[in-house]
Order: C-alpha cells, then sequence, then structure tokens
C-alpha cells in the first residue's frame, strides 16, 4: 500500500450509491477524534465491543481522555511496526466529505497461529446517527442496561451499503499485498456485522478461545467464487441455526460473559463520568 486515500463505492439495496474515501487519521484532527470518540462512546456500540473506551488509566495513574485515545491511533503509522494499518472513513456526496466511520486492518501479530504474517485481521466502526454530542449531553447507566437487555437498535445509517463496502475494500488490499488468509469475527449474535462478512465470500472457521464467539475466514488464493443469490441466503440460514445450536449449547457461558461485559463497562463509564466531574470541580 502506497497510496495514502483510497476510493470505493457502496451500494444500497435500493440500488444509492455513496463514494467512500479511506484516509489515515491526521494527528491534531480533533473534529473526527471528537465524533469517532462520541460513536465509540455509543451504548448501542458497547453492547458488542465490551468496554467504553471514554477514557484510560495506565498503571502510573496516568489518564487519556476519549479524544487523547483517538490520537494514540496514529501510533499505529501506515502501517505499524507490526503491519497494521488505521484508517478514517469518510463518504463524499454533492462534493462534501463528512465522517462515516474508522477501520484498521492488517498483520494478526498477537495470533499464535498466524504468526508469520500469512493472515490479516481487521474491524470497522460505522458511527450512528443517534450518537450524541458529549460536550452537552451524556450517555446514561440507563441506556447501557436497555441495550444489554433489549439488544442493539436499528439506525437510519445501515442498509447503505456501508459495511459489505468497508470489508470488501479490505480484502481487496489483503489481495494485492499477496496475503494468504484473512480472518476476522463478531459477536455470535451480531449478525449485523456477520452478514457482510458473509456476503463477501468469508465462511464460519472457529470459535474465537476466549469469548466463544465465531471467526470468520476467506482464503484469498483460492479460485472457488463466492456463493451468490439463494445459494449464498441458504448458507446464511444454515450459519445462522449453527450460532443459534452453539448458545443454546453454551447458554450458561454466553450469560456469564455478558453480565461480565455489562460491569465492566458500567465502571469504566462510572469512572469517566467522575473524571469529567473532577476536572470540572478543579476549574
Amino acid at each position: 500500500m502506497e497510496k495514502r486515500e483510497y476510493r470505493t463505492i457502496a451500494r444500497s439495496k435500493t440500488g444509492d450509491e455513496v463514494e467512500l474515501i479511506f484516509r489515515p487519521y491526521i494527528k491534531g484532527d480533533f473534529e473526527t477524534a471528537k465524533i469517532l470518540y462520541q460513536s465509540w462512546s455509543n451504548p448501542q456500540n458497547l453492547r458488542y465491543n465490551e468496554i467504553p473506551r471514554g477514557m484510560e488509566i495506565d498503571e502510573d495513574g496516568n489518564i487519556k481522555n476519549g479524544i487523547q485515545l483517538v490520537e494514540s491511533i496514529v501510533d499505529y503509522g501506515f502501517p505499524s511496526e507490526d503491519g497494521r494499518y488505521w484508517m478514517v472513513i469518510e463518504a463524499e456526496e454533492d462534493g462534501k466529505r463528512k465522517v462515516v466511520g474508522n477501520c484498521w486492518f492488517g498483520n494478526r501479530s498477537w495470533d499464535e497461529d498466524y504468526a508469520k504474517n500469512e493472515s490479516w485481521g481487521f474491524g470497522y466502526n460505522i458511527i450512528r446517527s443517534d450518537d450524541k454530542d458529549l460536550d452537552n449531553e451524556e450517555y446514561t447507566i440507563e441506556e447501557l442496561c436497555d441495550v444489554f437487555a433489549n439488544g442493539v437498535k436499528c439506525d437510519k445509517n445501515w442498509g447503505k451499503g456501508l459495511a459489505t463496502a468497508i470489508i470488501n475494500f479490505i480484502l481487496e488490499q489483503a489481495r494485492q499485498e499477496g496475503v494468504k488468509d484473512v480472518i476476522s469475527g463478531a459477536d455470535i449474535l451480531n449478525y449485523g456485522s456477520l452478514k457482510p462478512m458473509f456476503k463477501n465470500g468469508m465462511r464460519y472457521y472457529r470459535l474465537d478461545r476466549e469469548d466463544k464467539d465465531p471467526d470468520m475466514i476467506i482464503h484469498l488464493k483460492d479460485d472457488n467464487a463466492s456463493a451468490v443469490g439463494e445459494q449464498m441466503e441458504t448458507e446464511w440460514q444454515e450459519f445462522q441455526k449453527e450460532m443459534k445450536e452453539i448458545i443454546v449449547k453454551n447458554s450458561e457461558f454466553y450469560k456469564e460473559r455478558d453480565k461480565a461485559r455489562f460491569n465492566k463497562a458500567v465502571k469504566r463509564q462510572k469512572e469517566w463520568r467522575d473524571y469529567k466531574n473532577s476536572v470540572k470541580q478543579k476549574k
């Protein structure tokens, strides 16, 4: 990857198109950092992403707030020392750009099965229309409780083909780099993230060792064409059935796992609120 900016097209089910631009985060771009920070802190995203990223406290007690955490992502470089890329995603409509998400992709350096850089992983986030302006309004514990109890709500930014286009872009970059496999996963209940992987030819590979969530894989050097149309839908239904059977078989594990995720999310949200209050009092 030599360019600093890449473009692709996202297509909705109705045929509407929007151009997506992938670019590195620019250090000091606090407006973009704020948008991403607010998105990452949304309880609707936290349901499947484990903990809020509103702040971090290191071993020495030093605090990084949300904006500083986004800024630290610049350390990934282009790529980072371990071979990963981190990019902001913008949509261009009528000649104007707006941030619609972010993604990372590259070497699975943490995975002992793929220590020789033969496989890439990836992750992405799409901005929701209900993200709050945290300068004026806070997400509440009640909102956090609601999403864990009742699930994630649909958003008007869904259905535009953004996730499918993002994954397709990442897979194409991996092909150009001569990568053998691409592996990624999502919460076992997060079909909204799993189906775009499925549509791009990725298939169920294994359960994650720690969280028992499905990892999906695609072998980029295989010549087999991805399933389309009715065949793809049939395979997708079979996949969902298999996931439901896994959930039933491991019901106690998932119950305790989600309880731990919720407690951690509440703890981090309270820490952030206490920190913001202490800053106000000092002023």
